[in-house]
């Protein structure tokens, strides 16, 4: 086929012909009239393919037929129909959109239904809680921590240690806001801030019981975690508003809070 003829084709069947009704159609073109048995000789088409293709050009109004001495013959219309053609292909396509335009808006109410429904994963067990940890090292920005240090050096020190070792490795930056517990005294003082984990200690904490409780917040998610003889559980939820809140909460608290280089106020040990 030669180049010229496959670019008519091409828009032939961007009219809306099938591909075979457009080599017709174009092959008339060419030869001006056909009988249906030269048409066939000079496509290569199947006769009863071919007959089906004339009866659908005809319907379109491509194409008419007419009798030379009893025998039928084939003649293409002048190629302004096709014009005609993309025009109800237009209107086809505007009717289409005024009515996706009409439900538009269900659908947008649909989406933005599935975009926003927060996600949450429950975790339970010493592996559970170790999986959802893990998720932590995907954070792509710094992780802010509430947590009680006692709890978790207590219940989980081994994920802990091996969190926190990856996390560095990975170069992690995390900021941690730690309960001041009758426990952890002795812990908080042992601790220290690096390179990659920034300690601080909650200002006006209003108890001093054991919380058994951490709160992680990164990217668009919040895991909560509960340690203690009796359960580890992990629940992380996923939601962009939600996590935005928390980093909020996390950032005023730690501009009030006590850094951990910093002697703890004598009131903050006997609260009760």
């Amino acid at each position: 086929m030669k180049e010229d003829q496959s670019i008519h084709i091409n828009t032939l069947v961007s009219a809306g012909l099938e591909e075979q009704e457009a080599l017709v159609y174009e092959l008339l073109l060419q030869k001006g009239e056909l009988r249906a048995g030269e048409i066939i000789k000079k496509t290569a088409l199947k006769r009863g393919n071919v007959y089906n293709i004339l009866k659908s050009l005809i319907s379109s109004g491509f194409v008419e037929e007419f009798d030379v001495n009893g025998i039928n013959h084939y003649r293409p219309l002048h190629p302004s129909k096709i014009a005609n053609a993309f025009e109800h292909k237009i209107e086809e396509i505007e009717q289409k959109k005024s009515v996706f335009e009409n439900v538009l808006p269900d659908l947008v109410s649909l989406y933005k239904l599935n975009q926003y429904k927060p996600t949450i994963r429950y975790f339970e067990g010493e592996q559970g809680v170790k999986n959802a940890i893990h998720d932590m090292l995907k954070s792509t920005e710094t992780i802010y921590t509430y947590g009680d240090i006692f709890a978790v050096t207590k219940y989980i020190a081994d994920i802990n240690k091996k969190h926190s070792d990856e996390r560095k490795r990975l170069r992690i930056q995390k900021r941690v806001l730690l309960f001041n517990t009758e426990e952890s005294d002795a812990l908080l003082k042992s601790l220290r801030s690096d390179e990659f984990t920034e300690y601080r200690v909650l200002k006006n904490q209003q108890t001093k019981e054991e919380v058994q409780s951490v709160i992680e917040i990164y990217d668009d998610k919040v895991e909560y975690l509960t340690v203690s003889d009796a359960h580890k559980i992990a629940v992380i939820l996923q939601d962009a508003r939600i996590a935005k809140m928390h980093r909020i909460l996390f950032e005023n608290d730690w501009e009030l809070s006590i850094p951990l280089e910093s002697p703890l106020p004598p009131q903050a040990h006997s609260l009760a």
